[in-house]
């Protein structure tokens, strides 16, 4: 599901404008429609990325709540929020070839709550040039197994390589 904060109205992810700013992850799949992928290719200046309660269920510690994927991330613009402080949501890099989870070319992104593990490369990678992005936060805010903070594991170079 897709909203548009201005207007209240709800879309669906095919049916995606740049314009609106707010996608919330209802499907665990790498591709199409609706993926983490895809939102963070399409999100813009002031969009943010949340996690559905149901598909990312707190109770669910088994791979239910794993998004697998073949390639990293990367996204566009500037101020772009990722946010799983409240959902419990893993992002698994083993079927990746050499990649990193998140790389952000840009300024001012806010990634928190997410468990980033087995990527080639490293978890998030800063590319020269990005400013004032936050990685993390308070483990004790947020209802996730991380709270607002990273477990960033298993990465084949770094966690985190600025």
């Amino acid at each position: 599901r897709i909203v548009d904060e201005d207007r209240g109205a709800v879309v669906r992810a095919d049916q995606f404008e740049p314009a609106l700013g707010a996608f919330e992850m209802r499907q665990r799949r790498e591709v199409g429609p609706g993926s983490l992928p895809v939102a963070c290719a399409l999100a813009r200046n002031g969009s943010k990325i949340t996690f559905d309660a149901s598909t990312f269920d707190l109770r669910n510690s088994d791979a239910a709540t794993v998004i697998s994927l073949s390639s990293g991330l990367t996204l566009f613009d500037d101020n772009i929020g990722i946010d799983g402080s409240d959902r419990r949501v893993t992002l698994n890099g083993s079927a990746a070839t050499s990649q990193s989870g998140f790389t952000l070319k840009n300024n001012g992104c806010r990634i928190s709550g997410l468990t980033i593990l087995a990527f080639p490369r490293h978890g998030i990678q800063l590319q020269a040039g990005a400013k004032n992005n936050f990685i993390g936060g308070n483990r004790g805010a947020g209802l996730g197994p991380n709270g607002q903070g990273m477990r960033l594991s298993s990465n084949g170079i770094a966690g985190v390589n600025i």
